[in-house]
């Protein structure tokens, strides 16, 4: 169970290729959302490749969302602005979004 943890945040971190910070997708701080991205894609291919289950592009964008990896708060919202003013973020642009 140790090793499939290990293996599963590791995965999430070298694929997310944020350099540890917040990552920030043009138009999602506007309402704009996708259920998954090409990086929840990606990510859910290693894992399955890896023997992981249920690890589907949807799933591991919900995850990447609940972990604050992927900010997607709406500007308005008081928690895009404390993620924003307290934590380092890097913007990038959406990619092979599913709607």
């Amino acid at each position: 169970m140790h090793l499939s943890r290990s293996i599963f945040g590791n995965t999430i971190v070298s694929r997310s290729k944020s350099d540890g910070k917040t990552i920030l997708y043009d138009g999602h701080d506007d309402g704009q959302l996708p259920v998954s991205n090409g990086l929840s894609d990606r990510i859910s291919k290693d894992l399955k490749k890896r023997g992981f289950k249920y690890v589907g592009a949807i799933t591991i964008y919900s995850h990447l969302q609940a972990c604050g990896i992927i900010n997607d708060h709406d500007k308005d919202c008081p928690c895009y602005m404390r993620i924003v003013r307290e934590y380092p973020i890097v913007r990038m642009e959406r990619e092979l979004e599913v709607w």
